[in-house]
């Protein structure tokens, strides 16, 4: 390690290096006793950005359909007996 890294890691200069573990558990609850700050501060949020495309944003609606349609050929069907609807050339 350079004299730089061991002055950023106070931990190489003991001659130890020490691992961190995170316990979930007391994170979860670390945040449940803040949960009503939770709940207000997204709430806050969604009420914000509905009020900002409420009154800022101008809905657009915009839809298409195209329908195409080709009759040059169709197969004969049962009840049409042995005629074909192929246009004829002559």
């Amino acid at each position: 390690m350079g004299k730089e890294q061991q002055a950023l890691n106070p931990a190489a200069i003991n001659g130890a290096e020490t691992e961190e573990e995170i316990d979930l558990v007391e994170v979860f609850y670390l945040l449940w006793g803040h949960i009503l700050q939770i709940i207000a501060c997204f709430l806050a949020g969604a009420l914000l950005a509905f009020g900002f495309t409420y009154f800022f944003v101008t809905p657009m609606y915009q839809a298409s359909a195209s329908i195409y349609i080709c009759l040059l050929y169709t197969s004969p069907s049962p009840r049409d007996g042995l005629l074909s609807r192929m246009p004829s050339s002559a």
